[in-house]
């Protein structure tokens, strides 16, 4: 693994409470290192084979060894101490990760109507950018959907759109009037940041 513990200090610790966040960012470095399939158990620790009582695959089960430490020096290297206390007798990676997942849906999933609530009455915060209004619904939606109970693009478009500040009052009549087959994330996300840079650039302070 080319990654050193220091090029992990970037990630947030998972302390029991960020799992997305986390995972995202832990996800990245795994992908990146070739070390997601051990994680999720769809790569095995290969069986020994044996011919005239010699191993013929024990380069590949070295090799298999190695990225499952690799991988599980990532995980609980971005794991906070109180939270690797629940880990500390599972002999493989995977056994790691489907704890944790098991740990963190069971806990979440009794917040699921409290994440919906969220989700519903979620406004535009003030001070907030377009793209920051954007990034919190997504991230409320993408925590629902882990949860089983996920949104819809419609239903995340209308969110966003239904949530605008008043000086984009003109944007959800265009909005409202397109085609659906126009209605898009990457569209949406493109005329509202449009529409933003046209709004600065209409107040007093835009030279």
């Amino acid at each position: 693994m080319s990654d050193s513990k220091s090029k992990l200090s970037h990630i947030e610790q998972f302390n029991g409470t960020n799992f997305q966040l986390w995972k995202y960012n832990c996800w990245l470095i795994l992908e990146q290192n070739d070390l997601l399939d051990i994680v999720e158990g769809k790569s095995k620790e290969p069986e020994p084979h044996a011919v005239s009582g010699s191993i013929t695959n024990s380069k590949e089960i070295k090799k298999w060894k190695k990225q499952d430490t690799d991988a599980r020096v990532i995980l609980m290297t971005t794991i906070s101490p109180k939270e690797q206390q629940a880990f500390v007798n599972c002999k493989t990676v995977n056994s790691i990760w489907v704890k944790l997942a098991a740990q963190y849906l069971q806990n979440a999933s009794a917040s699921t109507h409290v994440l919906q609530a969220r989700f519903f009455h979620y406004q535009f915060l003030k001070g907030h950018s377009m793209m920051s209004h954007i990034t919190a619904i997504e991230g409320l939606a993408q925590q629902l959907e882990d949860l089983g109970s996920p949104m819809s693009q419609s239903q995340i478009m209308t969110k966003i759109v239904s949530t605008l500040p008043t000086a984009f009052r003109s944007f959800m009549t265009v909005w409202d009037n397109l085609p659906e087959t126009e209605k898009t994330m990457p569209q949406l996300i493109t005329k509202l940041m449009n529409e933003q840079h046209r709004n600065v650039c209409t107040s007093p302070s835009c030279s």
